[in-house]
């Protein structure tokens, strides 16, 4: 008997292995779509798949021509994504073969930020004060009339793309053309700076109900917006985890999300406040999902994919953080990677668990602007929070990333 036929779209490569195998374990056969260059990169994790296709997973007409040809063999039971270029397109294909999945308008909510914002105030979700800007002339008319720092950031990407900081008006055209430039719309959103500590909520929505799978501390690279690393669970105490869970089912219901995971930024502001920032229909990144799994022990993938298949199955439910879970990502300065030493030293440093390289000796190094411009990270395991950074730190100190600098540069360092 033939195995019903799970599309699954892009490669979300920190935790596709684990959906792989989590979904073959429920009866599924598992077709994963992505580019040559990505099916290629990734072979190591997508091995396990039943079958590969390539596909351009940001074009819906595309997707919908590789569904068109793996239907005309039999009927796709199910089509899904985790990545987060893959989830408007993924979401059409789901309405148009009438199969599970979020209704493309939550989805579209989530991926345009403005769209969003208005939705989450009209539910009386506390926001930043923000404006969508076609020219340099209304960003710089914002910032005036805010009259304090702002965050201007393409409408519609994520990882800290092209995302800056204003701190006057004089600052308004530069900073547009920059945010613009990584704009898949052309338009800008300008928000005001919300100063606090910032975390993310994990949550999954599961035959109608909405749980929060974890609250992960975020740290930056000082003065950037970029992440430096991510620790879970948070010890903040600024919401329960029932405020958490009220918190994130207004997000639901204001969104209309019916299916799969929902990351949320947060920002716990000096007077009380808890205001929301950017959130996604999927997982979130840097390796939040393992981190989240090594913490709790949740199966992030499985309700899921029960609820795809039509299937009966337990919600999902959250489950108590059994030990610490941390990633550090390394940033070195900016130039050519000529060398990696200490792989094994960091390998054996207790704690840490899982590291891993985002650039090859000769590689060129970038200045740290967003999250692509990262080169490496090491994730590890600890009894507190504590223990986690004590980890981090020597594993960070063993991994040695020999960085040669251009000439140029080089002549401007001495």
């Amino acid at each position: 008997m033939r195995r019903p036929r799970l599309f699954l779209v892009g490669i979300a490569e920190t935790h596709v292995e684990r959906a792989i195998v989590r979904a073959q374990a429920v009866g599924f056969e598992v077709v994963v779509g992505d580019s040559d260059r990505n099916l290629t990169r990734f072979a190591a994790v997508v091995g396990g798949a039943d079958r590969l296709v390539t596909v351009d997973y940001t074009s819906y007409a595309d997707v919908a021509r590789a569904a068109e040809e793996l239907g005309r063999e039999r009927p796709l039971q199910a089509i899904y994504s985790f990545k987060q270029d893959a989830l408007a397109a993924t979401a059409r294909m789901q309405r148009d073969l009438g199969v599970v999945g979020n209704p493309p308008q939550a989805v579209d909510a989530c991926i345009d930020k403005p769209t969003a914002r208005r939705r989450l105030a009209q539910a009386g979700v506390a926001g930043a004060l923000f404006r969508t800007c076609s020219t340099a002339a209304e960003l710089e008319e914002f910032v005036r009339a805010l009259d304090a720092p702002a965050v201007v950031k393409p409408a519609d990407r994520q990882g800290s793309l092209g995302v800056v900081r204003v701190d006057g008006p004089r600052q308004a055209t530069a900073a547009f053309q920059e945010a613009r430039r990584h704009a898949r719309s052309g338009r800008v959103l300008a928000e005001e700076l919300v100063e606090g500590r910032e975390v993310s909520i994990e949550a999954l929505v599961s035959r109608g109900r909405c749980v929060v799978l974890c609250v992960t501390e975020k740290l930056l690279y000082p003065g950037t917006f970029v992440e430096s690393g991510q620790i879970t669970p948070d010890e903040g105490e600024e919401l329960s985890r029932e405020e958490y869970e009220r918190l994130t089912r207004r997000i639901v219901d204001a969104l209309g999300v019916r299916l799969g995971p929902l990351h949320i930024e947060c920002f716990h502001t000096p007077d009380g406040r808890a205001v929301v920032g950017d959130l996604h229909t999927r997982y979130g990144g840097d390796h939040i999902p393992t981190l989240t799994e090594l913490s709790t022990g949740c199966d992030l993938h499985t309700p899921i994919f029960e609820e795809l298949l039509g299937v009966d199955g337990e919600p999902a439910a959250a489950a108590p953080p059994r030990r610490f879970a941390g990633i550090r990502y390394l940033a070195p300065e900016p130039g050519t990677l000529a060398a990696v030493r200490g792989l094994e030293r960091a390998r054996r440093i207790p704690g840490a668990v899982d590291l891993g390289l985002l650039r090859e000796p000769g590689e060129e190094i970038p200045p740290l602007r967003s999250s692509d411009d990262r080169s490496a990270w090491v994730i590890a395991t600890g009894r507190d929070r504590n223990a986690v950074v004590r980890s981090l730190a020597e594993a960070e100190r063993a991994l040695e990333l020999v960085v040669e600098r251009p000439l140029e540069e080089a002549a401007a360092w001495s």
